[in-house]
This record gives C-alpha cells, structure tokens and sequence, in this order.
C-alpha cells in the first residue's frame, strides 16, 4: 500500500522534463524520481531506492511494421531478462498519429508493461518493470512515461560519417587448445571502404585449421564479399546491403581517430 501510495502521488506531482543524451526523445520524469544513463538506454527509478526501474531506449529499427517491433521488442526482453516471457496479447494503436503497441511480460518474480512507436526507420519504446505483485502500478507508471515523450527520430551524425571515409582493416588471429594435443587456428582479414558517395565495399576473408596429432588435421576456408549504403545515426552504423539487407553496428572511435570498434571488433586505418 506505501509503495502504490508513493508511486500515485509520484505520477501526479509536477513533472520534470528530460532530454535523452543524443536528443532523440524528451520525457516528463515524475517528481521524487531520477534518471540515468547505462549502456546507452536510460533508467528511471525512485529517488528513494524502490525497486521498480522504467527503462526507455530509442534508435534504428530493423522492423518493417509495428507487429514486427513487437516480435523484436519481446525476444530482447526475454534476453535481457531470462524467464520473463509474454502474459498478454499486443495491442495495436496510434501514438500522436503514429503506429504503437502494447504488450504485459511476467516471471516468476518481475512484471513488465511494455509500449513503442514506430517512426519511419526509428523506434521508441519504454519498458516498465516491477515486482510481479504490482502490475497495475507498472502498467500505469509505465504509459503515463511513454505518453509524455515527444520523439522526433535520429539525426544523422555527418560529421562520423565524413570521418569514416578511407579504407579500414581489421585481422584476427588466434589460437585455440581444445584438447591435451589438439588445437585449431582462426585467421581472418576483413577490409571496409567507406566511399564519400556514402558506398561502401567489405570483405571479409576467413581460415580455420584444426591441427592434431591423434585425428590428423582439416581446414576450411571462406570468403564474404558485400557493396552497399551506409549512414550513422548517433554511434550506430547503419549498413544497407545490397541485395541482402540492413545490419547495424556500435560505433566507437579512438581519440586520435586512427582506429575504431565496429561490434567491439579493431578497424585501423589503412
């Protein structure tokens, strides 16, 4: 009863307005609550230490349509959150015009109401959690967060993008015991050039040796070549691939601007 007493009068008391780090989306945070950032997604919860967390995120959707959101939204939480697993339908509707959904997880000790927007390439979305015996707290602490927001998409980050134009390489050797006279060798050379025309060409050549003393020895080889678009949004390199489809990568540059982790994998400039 404190805790529903708390979180009622927390939603109806002034509001602050927050500004997510890349400027992609404003929310009204309740008063008596705080906000912070941890692996790019924002957090916000009780000042005063409760347990219950509103997780909100926005960024590239692979989704073509909201239901195809929703079927993305779900498998990341249950990665996120093992054991947390679908208790309700989605529900589809119109957010200021746009499409959204929403959709209830439940495990043995969490509840979660779930809700997100799709604008063109871009998703919104906000993950509300809480123990599993408040469920209406979390549903309504939740969607008066997500009907607060004002999300306008992601701008393009040209100055990355000019920085990116050149040639790159990445190699990967390594070296494996697995087993008391067995070991396999992995050798990879990957090269991407980012064109100033905003094209791009990888490939990515790969070898695997398994050496043994006791079965003999065996190696296979390959190679992976694709041409596409590229544009960057934030840290997040968007890859069009010609042909195949859209990956998206983490982008994080070294201070001198000489390398660069694609996925946490080393680029240096060639």
């Amino acid at each position: 009863m404190k805790t529903l007493f708390w979180m009622v009068f927390c939603m109806s008391a002034a509001a602050a307005d927050y500004v997510a780090p890349d400027k992609s989306f404003t929310v009204s945070v309740p008063e008596g609550w705080r906000t912070r950032v941890a692996d790019k997604m924002t957090i916000v919860e009780p000042a005063n230490g409760g347990d219950e967390r509103i997780l909100i995120g926005s960024g590239v959707a692979l989704a073509k349509s909201i239901q195809e959101l929703s079927q993305h939204a779900a498998q990341l939480s249950g990665q996120m959150l093992p054991g947390l697993r679908m208790s309700s339908e989605m529900k589809v509707g119109q957010w200021k015009g746009l499409p959204s959904a929403e959709q209830e997880y439940q495990s043995f000790q969490l509840s979660a109401w779930n809700g997100m927007v799709l604008k063109g390439e871009f998703y919104f979305a906000v993950l509300a959690l809480c123990k599993v015996n408040q469920v209406e707290q979390c549903r309504k602490t939740g969607r008066a967060i997500f009907e607060s927001a004002k999300f306008e998409g992601l701008v393009r980050n040209a100055a990355v993008e000019r920085a990116l134009v050149g040639r790159w390489a990445n190699s990967d050797n390594r070296t494996k015991n697995t087993g008391v006279r067995d070991k396999l060798m992995y050798m990879s050379n990957w090269t991407v050039v980012f064109g100033a025309n905003m094209r791009f060409h990888s490939k990515k050549e790969s070898f695997v040796d398994t050496q043994t003393d006791v079965y003999g020895g065996g190696n296979v080889g390959a190679a992976n070549e694709a041409v596409g678009t590229f544009r960057v949004f934030g840290s997040t390199l968007v890859a069009d691939i010609d042909n195949w489809g859209r990956q998206l990568f983490s982008l994080e540059f070294y201070p001198n601007g000489q390398g660069m982790l694609l996925n946490g994998q080393l680029f240096t400039r060639e």
